[in-house]
């Protein structure tokens, strides 16, 4: 049975004056989206529904999760990087925004917010397609390191040696951790000891990073049961720490490959008798006595906890570390 419809039927006519219509009013709606807004506001700027803006994000494919993820992220680097508040601990943070203290400490950590995935899109611009000049000061640790690898390492992911890992701590927020790790008192499943490292042969690696010890027995701002003063943690002599970069250095000059980068993380220390140990000058003394060229220098800003009341000050309070990167001729 065939059926025709007839020119004079009302239902066609009635299709396609709805359609039309709708057509007309996406036309005129004009929804705009914006991360920054919420789906009731975007519709009443547009002029439609919540729902019409709903079936736009689904329409457009947009991960709304990642947008609200991506404004806390802002929301918290944003506060932390105003000079007013670049002592705030995170607590102080968290109830200044009105947030949980992980969510600061989350964000906080976070060298760069991650490219949105699985297909979607984003109404926000991520750090990547963000781009901006990598600069020399940061307060977060993690950030640099992830800067030093994307400048230094010629396209690797991560450092192909850590000759001090320690707990790994500079591996927490999204840098690998290295395919050979060492240290002299392993704490970490998979670490070798750093007794092993002295029988690998010459020119094994394309980059090597070292963070030793920053503290000397009798530091005055270090309190005696903290655990910076752990033996594994603390040097008990000037004569001791120069000795240990002298070796360290060494160790990774010879396991560099031509043209391997040496990452180095060194902090001046205040010592008895109002002196200061300028670490940093001997690092760099080191270095150049090995023919190592300082290729560039990082300082991160620390989170100092406050001074203990039986301390006087005798010059400005050290607050950085240095990470210089070295380059092997």
């Amino acid at each position: 049975m065939q059926i025709y419809w007839q020119e004079t039927s009302i239902f066609p006519i009635k299709i396609f004056s709805f359609a039309k219509n709708i057509r007309n009013s996406m036309a005129k709606s004009k929804i705009t989206y914006d991360a920054n807004k919420s789906i009731l506001e975007m519709a009443r700027e547009a002029g439609v529904t919540e729902d019409a803006v709903r079936a736009y994000i689904r329409r457009n494919n947009i991960d709304r999760r990642y947008d609200e993820k991506f404004r806390m992220y802002q929301l918290v680097r944003d506060f932390m990087s105003k000079e007013e508040h670049r002592n705030y601990t995170y607590m102080q943070v968290a109830h200044a925004l009105g947030i949980g203290l992980s969510t600061v400490k989350k964000y906080a950590n976070m060298p760069k917010f991650p490219v949105v995935s699985g297909g979607k899109a984003s109404g926000r611009k991520t750090d990547e397609e963000t781009e901006q000049s990598i600069q020399s000061v940061s307060d977060n640790l993690y950030e640099i390191i992830a800067n030093i690898v994307k400048l230094h390492l010629d396209g690797a992911k991560t450092f192909d040696a850590d000759l001090t890992f320690g707990l790994g701590g500079f591996y927490k927020y999204g840098t690998p951790v290295p395919s050979n790790i060492f240290d002299k008192y392993p704490e970490q499943e998979g670490v070798r000891l750093l007794g092993e490292a002295f029988s690998v042969p010459d020119q094994q690696f394309n980059s090597i990073i070292i963070d030793l010890p920053r503290y000397i027995n009798g530091n005055p701002y270090i309190e005696t049961t903290s655990w910076q003063m752990k033996p594994t943690s603390r040097f008990f002599s000037i004569e001791e720490l120069e000795e240990t970069y002298r070796i360290m250095m060494n160790l990774a000059f010879r396991l560099l490959k031509s043209g391997g980068k040496l990452v180095f993380k060194t902090q001046d220390i205040p010592l008895p008798e109002k002196r200061i140990y300028w670490a940093s000058r001997y690092a760099l003394q080191a270095a150049d006595n090995l023919g190592l060229e300082q290729i560039d220098t990082f300082i991160q800003h620390l989170q100092l906890r406050p001074k203990r009341e039986n301390v006087a000050d005798f010059a400005a309070r050290i607050a950085h570390c240095y990470l210089y990167v070295f380059k092997k001729p």
